[in-house]
């Protein structure tokens, strides 16, 4: 009963979220209305962490920061990173330059949050971002000498960080982050994701009836109370082969749903917005089942960046890879 509550809950969701981009009639509704979705959630997301920040004694280098005790900090750390990716890509596209300034603005207190969180998975899906921005800015002729500017301007200050900073709070938040890789609890890299893994497998497969619709009993049983930290495991094991092949044809026929109005007007999908979806998969793997909430609104922005960026910039990286192919040169430079 849970997981058939669950699944309308999540239809109602995205349909409401499908129906606010079906209505706009012009690229220029469709652009204003992704900004304004991504605004409002790294605007959301900023403001309800300050407020967490000043009636909560957690976080900081003394312990690992999440909003609430219900909602874990690796979780928090994987929904940053989606609206960091958001932000880079209303930043990345054709917007005024005060848009632009504006999600620049917000990125670094959703950054600093990330940071709070003291998540691994955070760190690694930030490298994404950082490695996904430069491809996308040196790969833009418009942005080249922007980027080379960001790029050297970060190294300087983070050399002068690394002398000058030491005795920040900021500089013991990264030393126990980088502790956290460094000496991991119990030797264990993946904090016993991996062995969590291991059991759930062996429990979803146990019996055909688990591996076919399900385990019947508890959903933390297998793992001693705790979950699997997968969110795919975790769908194989709650719903079987079958509950996750529909749970997979849901979400691909609300991809193709979502994409439907920025096809009308125009748009076509491009990997090199695909920078939300990715860190929603990949943060997947340590994280809780995509039938929850906040992945599939991860889930949700990720689709529309890919349609909202590709018709951002005619001069991008990929665009230019393909027109030279199409015309049978394959020098990388700009005409």
């Amino acid at each position: 009963l849970g997981a058939v509550t669950m699944t309308a809950k999540l239809f109602f969701m995205f349909t409401m979220l499908v129906d606010v981009f079906k209505k706009c009639e012009t690229k220029d509704q469709i652009r204003i209305r992704f900004n304004q979705m991504t605004f409002y959630m790294s605007l959301g997301l900023t403001v309800t962490v300050l407020i967490s920040l000043l009636f909560s004694s957690t976080g900081g280098v003394t312990g690992r920061f999440s909003i609430s005790t219900d909602s874990g900090a690796n979780v928090l750390g994987v929904y940053v990173s989606s609206a960091i990716a958001a932000s880079i890509m209303v930043i990345m596209s054709d917007n005024s330059l005060f848009t632009k300034k504006i999600m620049a603005v917000l990125t670094v207190p959703m950054a600093y949050v990330g940071l709070l969180t003291q998540s691994r998975t955070f760190v690694v899906l930030f490298l994404i971002i950082i490695v996904w921005f430069l491809v996308m800015g040196f790969g833009n002729e418009n942005s080249k000498k922007q980027t080379g500017i960001f790029l050297a301007a970060a190294i300087v200050v983070s050399v002068l960080f690394v002398f000058l900073g030491k005795k920040t709070e900021l500089y013991s938040l990264f030393e126990a982050i980088l502790d956290r890789f460094i000496h991991p609890r119990h030797d264990d890299i993946s904090a016993g994701r991996t062995h969590l893994a291991r059991v759930y497998l062996e429990a979803t497969f146990s019996s055909i009836s688990t591996a076919l619709f399900g385990a019947k009993g508890s959903f933390t049983s297998p793992g001693g109370g705790i979950m699997a930290h997968n969110m795919y495991i975790e769908v194989l094991y709650g719903h079987g082969l079958v509950g996750f092949g529909i749970v997979t044809a849901m979400y691909v026929i609300f991809f193709k749903r979502i994409a439907e109005p920025f096809k009308k007007q125009g748009f076509s999908g491009s990997l090199e917005g695909a920078l939300p979806l990715v860190l929603c998969l990949v943060g997947g793997l340590s994280s809780h089942t995509i039938l929850g909430a906040m992945p599939t609104n991860e889930f949700f922005v990720g689709v529309c960046a890919m349609y909202y960026y590709s018709n951002s910039s005619e001069k991008s990286l990929g665009k230019r890879l393909r027109r030279r192919k199409k015309n049978g040169l394959y020098s990388m430079q700009t005409r």
